[in-house]
């Protein structure tokens, strides 16, 4: 069986949709593919129970069997006091691990939080994890600038004994692109190993859809519900994007434009933000002039409870987590990687180094 431990150098790194696309990946060549994740560390109620969304996200996608408490078994309880209460969260990640894998020609590990030991957190380092899968690393670096990128994944390979052999170096602004790819490819191909992938900063990815945004506010859609996978990148209160029929909510004031790709416009991400949904707030329902206006235009209408000013904060400050709904995440994902080139030299290392 294929192992394969995805690691990050730091926060908001784009891990988890690394590790969904190299399961993607392996099952596109026709691999079993499991997953596990040792420790709980994006906690969400779900059915009375605390589970990780990762987890949730890996089951849904690839229809895994087992049951969650198997994919992700340890929740932390504050910090372990004492060697004990360590060794049996260790005893209780060996058992979930011989029963995920079994069946699987793949498995994806997923890491906590931090590769380095640090003594007041409640996970176990991935520095031991991954010693204890004896498994290769693919480490996800947000990008800060080239010498950082390549100082943390230096530093992280020395530490991991060189078990680091594959990277992604995910959020890189486009006009650092050329840059990155002049610096950091011939600096990781002149030592042969990790295997190195650039990510773009992408509008597609950084996105919300309308159905998230509906989610957040506690909406109630009056229109438009087949459109509520439109993808939101910027929310506006000027009339000034309203055009053609939709001039008549220049007449509304509680209301929220919502703008950026429509449905249809997904595999042409160089097309213009347009308006992808309306937000009515105050709870205030309009006429049925509005609505039919809106479900003439294929535009989701949306009415929610809050006012302008906390409806906006609370997209604004809203993280959400991907779902098994955000295939189009993944398909783009795997565009920026590379597409199938990207697929085969991955899955042809791995081929490698499982050979003996």
């Amino acid at each position: 069986m294929k192992k394969i431990f995805i690691s990050s150098t730091g926060v908001r790194s784009g891990k988890s949709l690394a590790a969904w696309c190299v399961g993607e990946m392996l099952r596109s060549q026709g691999l079993r593919v499991g997953f596990f994740k040792p420790f709980v560390t994006r906690p969400a109620s779900h059915n009375g129970q605390i589970i990780d969304e990762d987890a949730l996200l890996m089951k849904e996608y690839f229809n895994l069997p087992e049951e969650l408490s198997l994919l992700c078994p340890v929740i932390p309880e504050g910090v372990p006091g004492d060697e004990v209460a360590r060794e049996e969260q260790l005893i209780q990640i060996d058992e979930c691990y011989e029963k995920v894998q079994k069946e699987k020609d793949a498995l994806i590990i997923m890491g906590s939080e931090k590769i380095f030991y640090e003594p007041d957190s409640p996970y176990l380092p991935d520095g031991v994890l991954v010693n204890r899968f004896n498994a290769p690393v693919l480490l996800v670096d947000r990008f800060q600038n080239e010498n950082i990128s390549m100082y943390s994944v230096l530093a992280i390979d020395s530490f991991l004994k060189d078990k680091v052999k594959f990277v992604f170096v995910n959020q890189i602004p486009l006009e650092s692109l050329d840059t990155a790819y002049n610096k950091l490819v011939p600096f990781f191909q002149k030592r042969g190993t990790p295997m190195i992938f650039l990510v773009p900063q992408d509008r597609i990815l950084t996105s919300l859809t309308v159905r998230n945004i509906v989610d957040i506010i506690r909406g109630e859609v009056l229109t438009g519900e087949n459109r509520l996978e439109n993808l939101v990148e910027s929310t506006s209160i000027s009339s000034s994007h309203l055009k053609g029929s939709l001039h008549l909510f220049r007449r509304i004031y509680n209301k929220i434009i919502l703008l950026g790709l429509e449905l249809d416009s997904l595999n042409t991400p160089l097309s213009s933000s347009k308006v992808t949904g309306i937000l009515l707030t105050g709870g205030r329902r309009p006429a049925p002039i509005i609505v039919n206006t809106c479900g003439d235009l294929g535009i989701p209408l949306v009415v929610t409870p809050f006012d302008t000013f906390v409806t906006m904060e609370k997209i604004q400050r809203q993280q959400t987590h991907i779902t098994f709904k955000d295939v189009y995440k993944l398909k783009r994902f795997v565009q920026l990687l590379g597409g199938d080139v990207a697929t085969q030299k991955i899955v042809t290392q791995l081929d490698e180094l499982y050979k003996f």
